[in-house]
């Protein structure tokens, strides 16, 4: 067992909750140069070539010890995470896989073999998703990212995600037959060993494409489930983008988009109604500043039908109109309460 990719998000996240529980699960064992582990641990940046030196240097860390691996494992996992915001551990990927299981039961059969797109899948996690929707039935699973693939930690999450499901497949909603499709998804030895993904995928079964929506390489009319969550607020060509995968789109398929509306500002929610941009070094340059009524518009002018499954919404005394920048100036009350959004669009059947 390598553990090296298991551990490196906690390498490169010193602040994160997992770390501290890292260091309290291995130090105890005895087994790895605790020392060691502390000091990268401390650290914000980790100089380059101690890394490479390290990753070179076995002596480190019992690559071999499964109980050093399972218990480490045991503690990270009694982190409490009812919102599923860690995304290095596997809580978060089975939370939202069984919502989308959830939500899509009236429109996806997993039996007939559906093809699943994750759409801004993300660089921590990114195989998650469409190895779930495989083992759940699905024929195949694609993955859009167009970011930078930080293949040590996709690798590391990807063996948490496969270690929990296969510690307890039925909190994913698997029976012991569904894992019966890993043998022709993932080559688990090759990822418990930390090789990399290319070698661990079965080819034809999950495809990663590196490209934005708008361009990416998908045959028309042949996807029968296309989830997001928190991106497309985030894609600035949104209207090229979401055509595009309406087009991909099988008649009768559905779309799943999970959409953060707020400001993504830790402090106020809606920051950016009463923010110029620019303002505070272009802090919301990579949100597109689109409302729950744009997203409908547009999804309707696809000829696609919307459901507006779930929103979260503020208190309208939180609205200040007098202070709102000229781009919200005209938006409905509904509109600029709404900082979440859930959203069932279905493409209609010829």
């Amino acid at each position: 067992m390598n553990l090296k990719p298991r551990i490196v998000y906690a390498l490169e996240n010193p602040g994160n909750a997992a770390a501290a529980i890292l260091r309290r699960a291995i130090g105890p064992l005895g087994e790895i140069s605790t020392g060691i582990i502390a000091w990268l641990l401390r650290r914000r940046g980790l100089d380059d070539a101690v890394w490479r030196a390290l990753r070179a240097d076995r002596r480190w860390t019992p690559y071999r010890n499964l109980a050093v691996a399972s218990e480490t494992m045991r503690r990270i996992r009694l982190i409490a995470d009812p919102l599923g915001e860690n995304r290095y551990l596997p809580h978060r990927w089975r939370m939202i896989f069984n919502e989308i299981r959830d939500f899509t039961s009236k429109d996806i059969d997993w039996r007939a073999g559906p093809t699943f797109l994750s759409f801004g899948a993300g660089d921590r996690n990114p195989i998650g998703l469409p190895l779930l929707a495989v083992l759940a039935g699905a024929a195949k699973g694609l993955v859009i990212e167009p970011g930078r693939l930080r293949t040590e930690v996709a690798t590391a999450t990807l063996q948490e995600t496969l270690w929990d499901v296969l510690r307890d497949p039925a909190a994913y909603g698997l029976t012991a037959a569904d894992l019966g499709r890993l043998r022709d998804t993932v080559d688990a030895d090759a990822l418990w060993r930390g090789e990399a993904l290319g070698d661990v995928l079965a080819k034809g079964r999950i495809e990663l494409m590196a490209t934005p929506g708008e361009s990416a390489a998908l045959e028309d009319g042949s996807i029968d489930l296309i989830y997001s969550r928190s991106v497309l607020e985030h894609v600035l060509q949104i209207e090229a983008a979401m055509a595009r995968l309406v087009r991909a789109l099988r008649p009768g398929g559905i779309m799943f988009h999970d959409i953060s509306l707020d400001a993504h500002d830790a402090h106020d929610p809606i920051s950016f109604y009463y923010a110029p941009r620019g303002q505070g070094g272009d802090a919301y340059a990579g949100l597109n500043f689109w409302r729950l009524s744009d997203y409908v518009t547009l999804f309707e002018s696809l000829e696609c039908s919307v459901e507006i499954a779930w929103t979260e919404t503020i208190a309208p005394s939180l609205i200040d109109r007098a202070r709102l920048v000229p781009r919200f100036a005209n938006r409905t009350d509904d509109d600029l309460r709404t900082t979440r959004a859930k959203l069932l669009v279905r493409k209609p059947r010829e």
